[in-house]
């Protein structure tokens, strides 16, 4: 999907609103310029720590707003990749 569809500009302010709601932390998105996904878009949001992220995803699972936006979304940019990074600090 072109990350500068209009449809997504209403739906990219709900979804970040309840991201934060369940905790999550940042958030940005862009597409990749070239590569093998280019053209696609990317998505990263952080969360303090992996039990929070934990949390969001059970709670949103469960979020009717969630499922709508996320619905909506999915019809416009289909889910092609979901990847978890872990950052740990080690003194």
């Amino acid at each position: 999907a072109d990350h500068q569809d209009a449809q997504l500009v209403p739906l990219r302010r709900e979804g970040v609103a309840l991201l934060k709601k369940h905790g999550a932390i940042s958030h940005s998105y862009g597409y990749y310029h070239s590569g093998a996904h280019a053209g696609q878009m990317f998505v990263a949001v952080g969360y303090p720590d992996l039990a929070t992220q934990e949390r969001a995803m059970q709670a949103m699972s469960q979020d009717v707003d969630w499922q709508r936006v996320s619905g909506e979304l999915e019809k416009i940019a289909p889910l092609q990749e979901l990847d978890l990074t872990v950052i740990t600090e080690e003194l």
